[in-house]
């Protein structure tokens, strides 16, 4: 009998293992044409796939020159982008037709996106796919500012981008200088602002909401108020009664008490807002006025 211990050192048992992992952390969804696709990390053994879809898909180039068109420095640029941050892939039938990488510059201060989708695959979702998990991954590992150059006369990559939060590099800095040499757009996105921009609206959401709260606990308080009188009165008879259906009239007076006030404050304590009582009077009366209207 094999030993479970040479079973679990085989190869074959660890790339069983590794392929099982990347599946449960695969995402899989259906393009704009129906076609089922698989998203998840980079493994080493894609890396024959990734120099495949490379080499077979038409020069979806930056005005950079990139992806080189020479195998070997394809090959050369492929390991920099594979070894300088996250990755992504899609995959259809096991076979790769998209890749998307982060590379950090500046000791990992900003990371360059780069994106790119088979030409048989592209206008399907697949892109914007591989930018969404890309950016997971990012917050994932507290990427700060990210950055990406695309052709100015590709409108759809535009649209992509700014649809992802993208927008222009400001005029002056290092990004827009680049820009103006390369003949392409470049465009960034600060996660930092991101984080801070959720954590603001969490606050005025919480902020509401708690506005909301006190608003119908004084409502509730004043309609208790409003009928404080006649809703003692009935508790005390139905304490103090000894008839069952006298007890039973007071409590129904207390009821009917309670519900005529929440009745009167019923818009405060519903919706958390202002009854018109607390509405502010967009034409006061003078004094003489008020009372004049009281006689």
């Amino acid at each position: 009998m094999i030993s479970l211990e040479v079973v679990a050192l085989s190869p074959y048992a660890r790339e069983w293992a590794a392929d099982l992992a990347r599946r449960r952390g695969a995402r899989r969804f259906r393009d704009h044409s129906g076609r089922g696709i698989e998203l998840g990390e980079w493994q080493p053994s894609d890396w024959a796939a990734l120099v495949a879809m490379y080499g077979s898909s038409d020069g979806a180039r930056h005005g950079t020159g990139l992806p080189p068109l020479s195998m070997e420095r394809r090959a050369v640029w492929l390991e920099q982008l594979l070894s300088r941050g996250p990755n992504v892939v899609a995959r259809v039938s096991g076979r790769i037709v998209g890749h998307a990488a982060l590379v950090a510059y500046d000791r990992g201060d900003s990371h360059e996106l780069v994106v790119l989708v088979h030409s048989d695959y592209r206008g399907a979702g697949i892109g914007g796919a591989l930018v969404d998990s890309l950016l997971r991954l990012a917050r994932r590992d507290s990427v700060d500012r990210i950055w990406l150059t695309f052709d100015p006369a590709n409108r759809a990559a535009a649209a992509l981008f700014q649809q992802k939060g993208f927008r222009p590099a400001p005029d002056g800095g290092p990004e827009s200088i680049a820009a103006l040499s390369w003949g392409v757009h470049v465009w960034t996105l600060a996660l930092s602002d991101e984080s801070r921009n959720r954590s603001a609206a969490l606050k005025r959401a919480l902020s509401t909401l708690a506005s909301a709260s006190r608003i119908r606990l004084r409502a509730f308080v004043n309609a208790v108020r409003l009928v404080m009188i006649p809703l003692v009165c009935a508790l005390v008879i139905a304490v103090a009664s000894e008839d069952p259906r006298g007890r039973t009239l007071a409590l129904a007076l207390a009821v009917a008490s309670l519900g005529f006030g929440v009745v009167v404050h019923g818009r405060a304590i519903v919706l958390g807002r202002p009854g018109r009582e607390h509405e502010p009077n967009d034409s006061p009366m003078s004094t003489g006025e008020w009372l004049a209207k009281l006689r």
